[in-house]
């Protein structure tokens, strides 16, 4: 498969030869039409794939996929979907390596276990793994090989010719590797119910597949990862297993998987991040969290869930909410409402969008929150307008520097730059 590199919220140029099958076809997978927005330039015989919202590997097809990196590192991002609450996705068609870090992150935890859910339905399709395994009985009817020096030793010198001793060769599923998958089960239900109530699909899904090792003994070692071969031969017809225990053993070890080394030693889901909604999330919780440390006396709602309103007066025939995501209040008086935009350039529909929510909230303080562009080199905060007499409306623009090393300061930028607008009001 071509890998074709490529950053968020650009232009990616194809080869339109790579898209384009049979002549006139567009050959895309139909789940990832959403990742894309597609151009195409006569010109130069390309594409334009232009990468928005997402981050990951994400497929075209069979023979290509785009890797779209983010602009910012890796641990700003991890900071930035810890503080927002949101989880990386998968995508369920499509599997890539991943290189294995000993750091576990409760972001790549729950991944791991949806993943490992996932791999459990190829063992339900396939089957349990079994041995043979060798057994010893006592009794009447002679089913396997006979024991004759146990029969005489235990049974018969003592009158009890009734009965023999017989060695056979059961066939079990009761084995170190199911066991091992079995604790793997046991633990990420443990996760689920205990941090992820809501995904009541999920946790349904991992209770079926632990009863179907209900003919596996639980494993009574203090450590089950020493049940862990990570040389075990599955052969061709269980070669499904090898993904499936090494998924086992990163939830057993809490071990996580890297974004950016190579070694590719773990087989999952391919993963991808939905940028747009964590840096809505993301700014709102920062945010919530940085006035009650430091301006109590304001409040922070979110216009999704406890700030929104309706949109028009009451008596009204028109419907609709007013739902910006931040908004700051003192008492019932609404001082300052934020959009959330994540994309490198505001347009006038977004400021047509927040004005229109200032007039139905009364208030006379918006701000347009962006990440800071490249090109960027001036105020963070700047004035865009005012709109209107009787109440006039300012508008201001904010580009917080998600490159930032030092991300919690920019954090403090903002929310102080946000307090400093309306604390006089």
């Amino acid at each position: 498969m071509m890998i074709i590199e490529a950053k968020e919220r650009t232009e990616v140029n194809v080869d339109i030869n790579l898209i384009v099958k049979n002549g006139n076809k567009l050959d895309i997978y139909p789940e990832i039409r959403n990742f894309f927005s597609i151009d195409y330039k006569p010109k130069n015989n390309a594409l334009i794939l232009f990468s928005g919202k997402y981050i990951g590997l994400i497929p075209i097809n069979e023979s290509l996929a785009i890797d779209i990196k983010p602009k910012f590192s890796i641990g700003n991002i991890n900071r930035m979907i810890l503080t927002s609450g949101e989880y990386l996705q998968a995508l369920t068609f499509f599997n890539r390596h991943y290189s294995e870090s000993a750091v576990d992150s409760n972001i790549t935890f729950k991944f791991l276990i949806e993943c490992f859910i996932r791999e459990m339905k190829a063992l339900y399709e396939n089957g349990l793994l079994k041995d043979f395994i060798k057994r010893n009985a006592i009794s009447s009817n002679i089913k396997g090989k006979l024991n004759v020096s146990h029969s005489i030793k235990k049974l018969w010198s003592k009158g009890m010719f009734h009965k023999a001793s017989v060695d056979f060769d059961k066939f079990t599923p009761d084995n170190d590797v199911n066991k091992f998958i079995k604790c793997a089960l046991f633990q990420s239900l443990v996760e689920l119910r205990r941090n992820h109530r809501e995904l009541k699909k999920l946790i349904q899904d991992n209770v079926f597949f632990l009863e179907m090792f209900d003919g596996v003994k639980s494993f009574q070692g203090s450590n089950p990862l020493n049940l862990y071969n990570p040389y075990n031969d599955f052969g061709i017809i269980r070669n499904y297993y090898k993904n499936i225990v090494k998924s086992a053993e990163l939830i057993l070890s809490k071990k996580g998987i890297s974004f950016e080394l190579t070694e590719e030693n773990v087989f999952l889901n391919s993963y991808y991040i939905d940028m747009e909604t964590i840096f809505e999330k993301y700014l709102f919780v920062f945010l919530k969290e940085y006035f009650l440390n430091n301006h109590p006396e304001l409040s922070v709602k979110d216009g999704n869930t406890d700030g929104k309103k309706k949109f028009f007066n009451a008596q009204s025939l028109a419907t609709g909410d007013a739902k910006p995501d931040v908004i700051i209040k003192k008492g019932e008086s609404t001082l300052l409402i934020a959009d959330a935009k994540y994309k490198s350039k505001t347009k006038d529909t977004d400021r047509y969008q927040i004005i229109s929510h200032a007039v139905s909230f009364d208030c006379k303080y918006t701000v347009l929150i962006s990440p800071r562009p490249e090109n960027h080199n001036g105020e963070k905060m700047r004035k865009i307008g005012d709109v209107g007499d009787t109440l006039k409306i300012n508008v201001y623009e904010y580009f917080i520097d998600l490159s930032n090393p030092d991300l919690e300061n920019e954090e403090s930028e903002l929310a102080e730059s946000l307090f400093n607008l309306v604390k006089n009001y």
